[in-house]
This record gives structure tokens, sequence and C-alpha cells, in this order.
């Protein structure tokens, strides 16, 4: 399991780190309001964009070829999602990959 995310990802994960750390006091309401509708905006990307890769990990076996016994152990044991969470994700995958 060597390998490292997309440098897509890598870059998205740093801005995030630094958002991370930016004081809200003495924000104005506007500017929170805004945060948190482009919040919502990238939680709801990155679940459709999870389903995909999702969907395309259970194509190719993934699971299997890592080690797990199958998506769910995958995503429960070696991600530590609870098992509904992972239910969820799996679903979602179904969909994406339809």
């Amino acid at each position: 399991m060597g390998a490292t995310a997309s440098s897509e990802l890598s870059a998205a994960l740093s801005a995030l780190d630094s958002h991370l750390e930016r004081d809200w006091t003495g924000v104005s309401p506007a500017e929170l309001h805004a945060e948190l509708v482009a919040l919502e905006q990238a939680q709801r990307r990155i679940r459709a964009t999870q389903a995909r890769v999702l969907a395309a990990a259970r194509t190719s076996g993934t699971a299997r070829q890592i080690g797990f016994v199958n998506e769910r152990q995958m995503l429960t044991g070696g991600l530590g999602l609870a098992p509904g969470e992972a239910r969820g994700r799996l679903d979602d995958s179904a969909i994406a990959d339809s």
C-alpha cells in the first residue's frame, strides 16, 4: 500500500490543512455563510468523487489485491468506517457505476 494520492488531491488536502488553521473570530456573518456554502459544495463533490473512485476500485478488485476479503472489509478495517457508513458508500459507488 505504498501508493500516494494524486497530485490534485494532495494539493486539495494541503489547502484544507491551511484552511483548518484559519482564525474565524472577527469574520463577518456574510463571509462565514459564504464559507459554509463553499464547504457544503466541497463536501458534495468529495462524496461524488469518492463514489466514483470506490466504483473503480470495486471493478478492478482492489480490495482483494491489497489483502482484504472484500470492499466492506477494506472500508471498515482499512479506513476505519462504521459498518453503516461503509454500506452507504458501497451503495453510492453502485449508483456511480451505473
